[in-house]
Protein backbone atom coordinates (compact mmCIF):
# COMPACT_ATOMS: atom_id res chain seq x y z
CA UNK A 1 0.00 0.00 0.00
CA UNK A 2 1.32 3.02 -0.83
CA UNK A 3 1.98 5.93 1.68
CA UNK A 4 -0.09 9.24 1.90
CA UNK A 5 1.59 12.51 2.56
CA UNK A 6 0.39 14.98 5.14
CA UNK A 7 2.03 18.63 4.78
CA UNK A 8 1.58 20.05 8.00
CA UNK A 9 0.69 23.89 7.19
CA UNK A 10 -0.86 25.93 9.88
CA UNK A 11 -2.89 23.83 11.66
CA UNK A 12 0.22 22.21 13.71
CA UNK A 13 -1.46 19.46 16.09
CA UNK A 14 -2.97 15.91 15.49
CA UNK A 15 -6.34 15.70 17.47
CA UNK A 16 -9.35 17.73 16.50
CA UNK A 17 -7.30 17.91 12.44
CA UNK A 18 -9.92 16.92 9.67
CA UNK A 19 -7.25 17.34 7.14
CA UNK A 20 -5.32 14.48 9.14
CA UNK A 21 -7.65 12.72 9.97
CA UNK A 22 -8.92 12.57 6.74
CA UNK A 23 -5.26 10.73 5.51
CA UNK A 24 -5.11 8.54 8.92
CA UNK A 25 -8.86 7.10 7.23
CA UNK A 26 -7.33 5.99 3.86
CA UNK A 27 -5.47 3.21 5.71
CA UNK A 28 -2.60 3.50 4.22
CA UNK A 29 1.20 4.84 6.11
CA UNK A 30 1.02 8.35 6.83
CA UNK A 31 3.96 10.96 6.16
CA UNK A 32 3.51 13.78 8.50
CA UNK A 33 6.00 16.73 6.92
CA UNK A 34 6.71 20.11 7.91
CA UNK A 35 8.40 23.21 6.32
CA UNK A 36 10.79 25.25 8.11
CA UNK A 37 9.98 28.53 8.60
CA UNK A 38 11.45 31.24 6.12
CA UNK A 39 15.07 32.75 7.53
CA UNK A 40 13.39 36.13 6.41
CA UNK A 41 10.46 36.07 8.86
CA UNK A 42 10.25 38.47 11.76
CA UNK A 43 11.99 36.40 14.40
CA UNK A 44 8.69 36.29 17.05
CA UNK A 45 6.63 34.42 14.32
CA UNK A 46 9.78 31.89 13.18
CA UNK A 47 10.47 31.47 16.90
CA UNK A 48 6.63 30.95 17.48
CA UNK A 49 6.77 28.19 14.55
CA UNK A 50 9.97 26.39 15.67
CA UNK A 51 8.41 25.97 19.47
CA UNK A 52 5.13 24.92 17.70
CA UNK A 53 7.04 22.31 15.63
CA UNK A 54 8.76 21.15 18.37
CA UNK A 55 5.95 20.70 20.78
CA UNK A 56 4.06 18.87 17.11
CA UNK A 57 7.22 16.38 16.78
CA UNK A 58 7.07 15.03 20.33
CA UNK A 59 2.90 14.83 19.81
CA UNK A 60 3.91 12.93 16.95
CA UNK A 61 6.16 10.83 18.83
CA UNK A 62 3.97 10.04 21.48
CA UNK A 63 1.46 8.35 19.22
CA UNK A 64 4.43 6.60 17.46
CA UNK A 65 4.98 8.65 14.67
CA UNK A 66 7.70 10.65 13.62
CA UNK A 67 7.73 14.94 11.73
CA UNK A 68 9.56 15.27 8.67
CA UNK A 69 10.83 18.29 8.27
CA UNK A 70 12.75 20.22 4.86
CA UNK A 71 14.43 23.18 4.46
CA UNK A 72 12.50 23.16 0.76
CA UNK A 73 10.16 24.87 -0.92
CA UNK A 74 7.05 23.37 -0.76
CA UNK A 75 6.95 22.13 -4.28
CA UNK A 76 10.67 20.87 -4.37
CA UNK A 77 9.96 18.91 -1.06
CA UNK A 78 6.50 17.16 -2.27
CA UNK A 79 8.32 16.63 -4.97
CA UNK A 80 11.47 14.75 -3.32
CA UNK A 81 9.09 12.87 -0.85
CA UNK A 82 7.22 11.14 -3.49
CA UNK A 83 10.19 10.84 -5.58
CA UNK A 84 11.79 8.92 -2.01
CA UNK A 85 8.94 7.25 -0.73
CA UNK A 86 6.34 6.23 -3.85
CA UNK A 87 3.60 8.45 -1.77
CA UNK A 88 0.48 8.80 -4.54
CA UNK A 89 -1.72 11.50 -2.53
CA UNK A 90 -1.00 14.43 -0.64
CA UNK A 91 -3.42 15.50 2.52
CA UNK A 92 -3.68 19.21 3.39
CA UNK A 93 -5.63 21.52 5.47
CA UNK A 94 -7.70 23.60 3.06
CA UNK A 95 -6.93 27.47 3.20
CA UNK A 96 -8.73 30.85 2.11
CA UNK A 97 -5.19 33.23 1.95
CA UNK A 98 -5.21 33.47 -2.00
CA UNK A 99 -1.51 32.69 -2.20
CA UNK A 100 -2.58 29.03 -1.34
CA UNK A 101 -4.35 28.90 -4.47
CA UNK A 102 -1.10 29.07 -5.81
CA UNK A 103 0.19 26.83 -4.22
CA UNK A 104 -2.20 24.41 -4.47
CA UNK A 105 -2.68 24.32 -8.48
CA UNK A 106 1.00 23.75 -8.45
CA UNK A 107 1.25 20.88 -6.16
CA UNK A 108 -1.40 19.31 -8.24
CA UNK A 109 0.13 18.84 -11.14
CA UNK A 110 2.63 16.64 -8.96
CA UNK A 111 0.71 14.65 -6.81
CA UNK A 112 -3.27 13.71 -6.20
CA UNK A 113 -4.03 16.78 -4.36
CA UNK A 114 -6.83 16.30 -1.28
CA UNK A 115 -7.54 19.39 0.85
CA UNK A 116 -9.74 19.02 3.59
CA UNK A 117 -11.05 20.94 6.42
CA UNK A 118 -10.97 24.72 7.20
CA UNK A 119 -8.75 26.50 10.05
CA UNK A 120 -12.91 27.07 11.32
CA UNK A 121 -15.08 24.67 12.11
CA UNK A 122 -17.71 26.48 10.03
CA UNK A 123 -17.33 27.21 5.86
CA UNK A 124 -18.52 30.62 5.71
CA UNK A 125 -19.07 29.51 2.16
CA UNK A 126 -21.94 27.09 3.00
CA UNK A 127 -23.87 28.68 6.38
CA UNK A 128 -26.08 31.16 4.81
CA UNK A 129 -29.43 33.05 6.20
CA UNK A 130 -32.54 32.18 5.83
CA UNK A 131 -32.93 34.03 2.35
CA UNK A 132 -29.68 32.59 1.12
CA UNK A 133 -27.57 35.46 1.28
CA UNK A 134 -23.79 35.63 3.14
CA UNK A 135 -23.89 36.87 6.61
CA UNK A 136 -22.54 40.17 7.00
CA UNK A 137 -22.60 40.65 10.51
CA UNK A 138 -20.91 38.19 12.88
CA UNK A 139 -22.73 37.46 15.81
CA UNK A 140 -26.09 36.29 13.86
CA UNK A 141 -23.39 34.37 11.98
CA UNK A 142 -22.25 32.53 15.22
CA UNK A 143 -25.97 31.71 16.35
CA UNK A 144 -26.40 30.05 13.33
CA UNK A 145 -23.03 28.34 13.67
CA UNK A 146 -23.78 26.96 17.49
CA UNK A 147 -27.36 25.51 15.90
CA UNK A 148 -26.01 23.77 12.36
CA UNK A 149 -22.62 22.85 13.55
CA UNK A 150 -21.73 18.95 13.88
CA UNK A 151 -18.81 18.56 16.62
CA UNK A 152 -14.83 18.96 15.27
CA UNK A 153 -13.52 15.67 14.31
CA UNK A 154 -11.63 14.27 17.20
CA UNK A 155 -8.41 12.08 17.57
CA UNK A 156 -6.23 10.27 15.23
CA UNK A 157 -5.92 6.87 17.39
CA UNK A 158 -6.23 4.73 14.27
CA UNK A 159 -3.16 6.23 12.29
CA UNK A 160 -0.70 4.52 10.98
CA UNK A 161 2.45 6.60 10.46
CA UNK A 162 5.44 6.20 7.94
CA UNK A 163 8.73 5.98 10.22
CA UNK A 164 11.20 5.04 7.59
CA UNK A 165 13.99 7.14 7.07
CA UNK A 166 13.87 10.05 4.21
CA UNK A 167 16.80 11.90 2.90
CA UNK A 168 17.08 15.60 2.70
CA UNK A 169 14.93 15.95 6.51
CA UNK A 170 16.52 18.19 8.46
CA UNK A 171 16.62 18.33 12.44
CA UNK A 172 14.67 20.83 13.98
CA UNK A 173 16.91 24.00 14.83
CA UNK A 174 17.01 26.02 18.00
CA UNK A 175 14.18 28.53 18.08
CA UNK A 176 15.99 32.12 16.99
CA UNK A 177 16.87 34.71 19.22
CA UNK A 178 13.75 37.15 19.40
CA UNK A 179 15.06 40.44 17.97
CA UNK A 180 13.70 43.13 19.92
CA UNK A 181 10.38 43.44 22.24
CA UNK A 182 6.75 42.43 21.50
CA UNK A 183 5.63 45.82 23.67
CA UNK A 184 5.02 48.61 21.56
CA UNK A 185 6.32 51.84 21.99
CA UNK A 186 10.07 52.75 23.43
Amino acid sequence: MKPVLYLFHRDLRITDNPALLAACMTGSPVIPCALLPDPHENSHGARFIVESLKDLAEELSRAGGVLYLFDLPAVQAVQHIKEQTGADRLFIEQDEDCRWYGLMEKLSALISLRPAGLRTLTDPRKLRKEDGTPYQVFTPFLNRAKQEDPDPPEGTASCRWYTRSIPQTVPLPDPPPVKGSLRGGR
